[in-house]
């Protein structure tokens, strides 16, 4: 009779869960909910979404397509039939590492620099997101940030785990620790059953 009782209690937790999981939402898309009028939250503007698409490219070509194939890409900007899209805030694009199904996600950012020592890579409602995004969905996720040059070819690149990071700004010597050379390419190093795999360059 005891384990029936924790069986039942067991089943109620998990669909618990489960609903929870059916119902959640982010703080950007329920802000957008209950102001829809105010949802131009930092606004893109056209020639920087070209910059962007640019560096992604380039970023893209750094991922073997044999070992990596892409779960998701986020638009953005809204639908064609202009309804809010949720997904707007995550990182840029869910990636999997084919032989061992693990799921990490990439957020990528050009900048020009001009010089400057700090560099503004995000804003701290958007790294509120990607942070939130990283513990709701379980998986890791990696900032890689462009520097100076073109955004089809870069003069520096920084692969920067999100969980290291506490700051929309962050300066040259931080990011050094993180730098990636633009002719190397990036190689996924497998998890164990209790720890995540991590992104890393190919040595």
């Amino acid at each position: 009779m005891a384990v029936y009782a924790y069986s039942i209690i067991d089943g109620l937790s998990i669909f618990r869960d489960h609903y929870r999981k059916r119902r959640s939402i982010s703080k950007d898309a329920e802000q957008y909910l209950e102001q829809p009028d105010k949802n131009e939250i930092h606004p893109i503007p056209q020639s920087n979404l070209g910059k962007g698409r640019k560096f992604e490219d380039f970023v893209l070509t750094k991922f073997d397509r044999n070992l990596f194939s892409i779960v998701r890409k986020t638009r953005p900007c809204r639908g064609a039939d202009d309804h809010y899209m949720e997904s707007n805030p995550d990182p840029d694009y869910i990636f999997r590492y084919i032989p061992s199904r693990e799921k990490f996600g990439v957020e990528m950012k050009f900048r020009s620099n001009f010089g400057s020592e700090i560099i503004k890579w995000s804003y701290p409602d958007q790294m509120a997101r990607y942070k939130q995004f990283e513990k709701e969905e379980e998986i890791p996720v990696y900032i890689i940030i462009g520097l100076g040059g073109l955004p089809e070819s870069p003069n520096e690149i920084f692969l920067v785990p999100l969980r290291k990071i506490e700051s929309p700004e962050l300066s040259l010597q931080f990011l050094s620790k993180y730098r990636l050379s633009p002719e190397e390419n990036v190689r996924w190093q497998q998890g164990s059953f209790w720890n995540s795999g991590y992104l890393t360059k190919v040595t």
